[in-house]
Order: C-alpha cells, then structure tokens, then sequence
C-alpha cells in the first residue's frame, strides 16, 4: 500500500507540473477548459450542421450488431447500459441531468461511465458508421 500511495503521489506531482509548464495555476472547473478533450461521437461524421443525429447512427446505436454497447454495464447498476445511454442521449435527446433522474443515479456518474467506454468504443462506431 505504501507503493502505491508514493505512486499517486508522484503521478499527482507530474501533473501539476503539467499544468505549471501550461501557464495554469488553477486545476480547470469546467468541462470547456480542460486541454485534453475526450473523444465525442460529434468527432464523428455522424451529425448534421444542425447537430441533429444521423438516422444510420440511430439504427446502429438501437440495433448494435456485435452486441458491444450492450456488455458495456454500469457495476452497481446493470440495467444502465453503454446502449440505453446513448439512445437517451443521442437519440431521444436528453440531457445528462435528465437521464440521470429519470434511473436515479447521479449525471458525474453516468458522464463518465459514457466516456470512459465510448473512448474503447470510437473504434466499433468507425467500422460501422464510416
């Protein structure tokens, strides 16, 4: 244990540097300033200029031929899947809040759990969708 606590200490000393070397003295407080940005599916060709969600990403993301989004489970929850939250967010339309009332599991948590699978995802969305 004491290994890892050094660890983590040492990781979090490199990345206050990193912020120092960039000119920033505060850790950022929104989403917007973070310098490193998480990959989106908007990154994908997937939208319209008015931001409206293509039909074909629709169906992929209803149909799921290999199953992935549906495996993807929150640990405490699994009936939240990587599926029912990317219907809820990009197909019906629904903000982070709103889903997260409606299962009554906090937006932070539901946020990430998106992210952090969508980042392992972006691949399967590609071979798909492109």
């Amino acid at each position: 244990m004491a290994w890892v606590n050094f660890r983590l200490n040492r990781q979090f000393i490199e990345v206050v540097k990193d912020y120092q070397k960039q000119g920033l003295t505060q850790m950022p407080e929104t989403e917007s300033q973070f310098p490193i940005r998480l990959p989106s599916l908007e990154d994908l060709p997937l939208f319209s200029p008015a931001g409206e969600v293509d039909l074909q990403l629709q169906q992929f993301l209803q149909q799921d031929p290999e199953g992935l989004f549906r495996k993807q489970r929150l640990r405490e929850h699994p009936e939240i899947t990587f599926q029912v939250l990317a219907i809820a967010k990009f197909v019906e339309g629904k903000s982070w809040t709103e889903v997260a009332t409606s299962v009554g599991i906090s937006a932070q948590t539901l946020c990430s759990f998106f992210n952090r699978h969508l980042k392992d995802l972006i691949p399967y969305f590609k071979k798909y969708l492109e």
